[in-house]
């Protein structure tokens, strides 16, 4: 009954908030582009090595994946990318995003990804503590590309839950890493890795569920007790971002 109550009580809270970010969202009018060529749904070819440019430049850090939704296929990353832990000076506020554009390969299928100028996420920025789920930059694909592109889930995962990150993982040759769900609130998703992983270089990457649908945006972790603890952005929370800043 506690775990019902808990769940019932998520989905509650994941409503209002994804009710009051739709509202809070800007808007802008923008064309809709022609959607790219979507090859399949392989979460290992939907990840990339991604590469931003910007006002300083051109630079990669972390990593990014393809989803898609509404007619319409993006790039997600980490906000928190574009500032000091992608190397840059300072952090770049959700309103500056518009400068950026990324790019990106997966090494599996050698698939390019070109997407264009980022949306302005309203109130984007990197992850503060334990509340992550502003840490998001989405940019749109551009129609030339060829992609792999998986879909946001709209439930919160459970406790217990079977996940993995998809991803490229310092020292290791494998690209999907398992992981159990230890906590979940819309604020963030906490998963305990079966083994010792490197997370570094891992900001961005999906953490999918056994259907393969994006349950969360792995950004950041830790060792704990004795096992390398992962925390992720919610994939419903970011499809409510994601409303809000495309339409």
């Amino acid at each position: 009954m506690k775990q019902a109550s808990t769940r019932d009580s998520n989905s509650a809270n994941l409503e209002t908030f994804c009710e009051e970010t739709i509202d809070k969202g800007e808007e802008t009018n923008r064309p809709q582009p022609e959607e790219p060529t979507i090859l399949g749904t392989s979460p290992e070819q939907a990840w990339v090595r991604p590469s931003f440019k910007g006002p300083d430049g051109q630079f990669g850090a972390g990593t990014a994946f393809v989803v898609s939704q509404d007619n319409a296929v993006f790039l997600l990353t980490a906000h928190h990318l574009f500032g000091p832990a992608g190397g840059l000076d300072r952090e770049y506020t959700w309103s500056e995003m518009p400068t950026f554009s990324a790019s990106g390969e997966n090494p599996l299928s050698k698939v390019s990804v070109v997407a264009g100028q980022a949306l302005p996420v309203k109130g984007a920025r990197g992850m503060q503590g334990t509340q992550v789920n502003a840490d998001l930059a989405i940019f749109p694909v551009q129609s030339n590309s060829q992609v792999h592109a998986m879909s946001l889930a709209t439930a919160l995962p459970q406790v217990s839950d079977e996940v993995w990150l998809i991803g490229e993982v310092i020292g290791s040759s494998e690209y999907k890493h398992k992981a159990v769900v230890d906590q979940v609130s819309k604020e963030g998703i906490y998963y305990r890795f079966d083994n010792k992983i490197e997370l570094r270089a891992t900001s961005g990457a999906p953490i999918v569920d056994k259907k393969g649908q994006v349950v969360a945006m792995n950004l950041g972790g830790g060792e704990y007790q004795g096992a390398v603890m992962g925390i992720g952005n919610p994939a419903p929370v970011i499809n409510c971002h994601l409303q809000a800043a495309w339409h």
